[in-house]
């Protein structure tokens, strides 16, 4: 059984950071009073969010053996199969 210690934990927390509610609905029924809907996707707030590269569970990192955007073909994503 593997055994997370805390900077898996906390490498792994900079992943969310930067998360933010959206603003409330009108037409949800819900005793919260709150601003915040908690039933809507959540926006990324890009200066919140923490750029530093990010470890995986094993050590790695995060994104490892994929290739750069700037690296792929022009318009890869638009190809067949893609």
């Amino acid at each position: 059984q593997k055994v997370y210690e805390n900077h898996h934990v906390e490498t792994n927390a900079r992943l969310f950071t930067g998360w933010w509610y959206n603003v409330r609905r009108g037409n949800v029924e819900d005793k919260d009073l709150s601003t915040h809907s908690r039933f809507d996707t959540m926006n990324i707030e890009l200066d919140w969010h923490d750029l530093s590269p990010k470890r995986d569970l094993n050590e790695g990192w995060i994104g490892d053996r994929f290739p750069l955007c700037v690296d792929l073909p022009s318009k890869h994503f638009l190809k067949k199969g893609a």
